[in-house]
């Protein structure tokens, strides 16, 4: 089996945090997903990397973008990434859907909203075996609340 990317997951309820490592060294190619969708909301951020969501209709390559829960899309990266997953029927959730989709499938996310949250989120990931898992959980809910702005 071919060797896709590095990653570290952290689920809780209500969201899941995973920061991927898809550096060029390990790919021959950018990788790409085939056509998918799933009822989280998804948002990713660059830490470094670059990324792309494309649904039937739209792309999005942004520092930071989402995608609306049950959207068909796929998504190509390369480099350092990370993946926030949030249930869209939580009450964060539905106040992400709300501040940032407007009824969009795909949404840009402001980078006033991340503060330095995409640095301590590549200091996290590097640090491997000193960053514990309630330190990213407490890393991805924090950036939850940053995204609903605490509503």
């Amino acid at each position: 089996m071919e060797l896709l990317a590095h990653a570290r997951i952290v689920l809780w309820e209500g969201g899941a945090l995973w920061i991927v490592d898809a550096t060029a060294a390990a790919l021959r190619e950018r990788k790409r997903t085939d056509m998918h969708a799933h009822h989280a909301i998804q948002i990713t951020f660059g830490l470094g990397g670059r990324f792309r969501l494309e649904t039937a209709d739209a792309h999005i390559d942004d520092h930071a973008a989402a995608v609306a829960p049950d959207v068909g899309h796929t998504f190509a990266s390369e480099g350092l990434i990370a993946l926030l997953f949030v249930e869209p029927e939580s009450r964060p959730g539905r106040a992400i859907l709300a501040q940032h989709f407007k009824g969009a499938a795909l949404a840009s996310i402001p980078d006033a909203l991340l503060d330095d949250s995409r640095t301590r989120l590549t200091a996290a990931y590097r640090a491997t075996g000193k960053a514990s898992r309630a330190d990213l959980v407490a890393l991805g809910q924090e950036l939850v609340d940053r995204l609903s702005r605490d509503r």
